[in-house]
């Protein structure tokens, strides 16, 4: 019996247009191999833009094949919640499950392919894969800078956007979409996917379906690492507010922030011996610290944009 279902690749993209233009082959081929092993009937490619222009439209459409649908979708309205809200719009009804990629990432071999067999496995609403890093800082920790890697099956913890495949019946039945007020913070993945989950979502990890993440050099800085954790830490404080309620979170967060600050004070100021690895841990410790109080207030970091 044919496959009938209408499998789909969801790209945001800004301001990306060389990254682009080397995604969007890698993905076609992707499609192409799903169809051929009959694993999707359709296999289509929705580009949502978040800075419109001709230059990205002409590079989508020229990537149009028989076999491949391309799209491209422009939206004007700036933010990463908006363009992922275009996506899951754009996917309801027409696309039953959607893989999402960004525009900075490059899945592996057989990427799309173990997206859709663990799905089907484990019958999931969301099935989430690893990103890694091209290049890491040398002389910062790597557990600074690398995701944490899990056991295929049930998954529990946090889910980001850039490597998921979600059955979108799940969501648009239930009008999920993400919070506009984490457009300029980041983080909007996070609350997504954990209001998800509170609502019943079934999210399993697939280790195979890993993609790689471009690091350009402004990325390769202590001072961006330590920005980052800041901006993390702000809005996470937000979302377990949100979440647990502030009962809960609020002596949670301020018994960390003070553990953090005091570890990370004891290596920048030399009480504790330390290398050139173990300040720099020091630092970004400190400014997760300080954007988890940051978030108590109440207030989140725009990132989205300003790189």
């Amino acid at each position: 019996m044919r496959n009938e279902t209408r499998v789909g690749v969801g790209i945001p993209t800004f301001r990306r247009p060389e990254e682009l233009s080397q995604l969007l082959p890698a993905v076609v081929a992707q499609c192409a191999s799903v169809l051929a092993s009959g694993l999707a009937g359709t296999c289509t490619i929705v580009v949502v833009d978040n800075e419109p222009n001709d230059t990205n439209r002409n590079l989508v459409l020229a990537t149009r094949t028989g076999q491949v649908e391309v799209k491209y979708v422009p939206e004007e309205r700036r933010g990463l919640a908006t363009a992922r809200n275009r996506l899951l719009r754009q996917a309801a009804g027409q696309i039953d499950l959607l893989a999402c990629l960004d525009d900075d990432e490059m899945p592996g071999e057989g990427w799309l392919s173990a997206l859709l067999k663990a799905q089907s496995m484990h019958s999931a609403d969301v099935v989430a894969g690893p990103v890694v890093p091209e290049r890491i800082l040398s002389h910062a920790d790597p557990s600074l800078q690398l995701r944490p890697h899990h056991p295929a099956g049930q998954y529990r913890g946090h889910v980001g956007a850039g490597n998921v495949l979600l059955r979108t019946a799940f969501f648009s039945d239930r009008g999920l979409e993400f919070d506009h007020r984490f457009s300029e913070s980041g983080g909007e993945d996070t609350h997504f996917f954990w209001r998800s989950s509170r609502l019943g979502a079934k999210i399993v990890w697939a280790p195979s379906a890993e993609v790689s993440e471009r690091v350009p050099d402004s990325r390769l800085r202590v001072r961006w690492l330590a920005s980052r954790a800041f901006a993390n830490a702000a809005t996470y404080t937000l979302i377990e507010r949100e979440m647990v309620g502030s009962a809960v979170s609020v002596p949670r967060v301020a018994g960390r922030c003070a553990l953090g600050a005091v570890k990370s004070l004891q290596i920048l100021l030399g009480i504790v011996p330390s290398g050139r690895r173990r300040a720099t841990a020091g630092l970004v410790n400190a400014a997760w610290a300080c954007g988890r109080a940051y978030g108590l207030v109440g207030r989140g970091a725009p990132r989205y944009g300003h790189e």
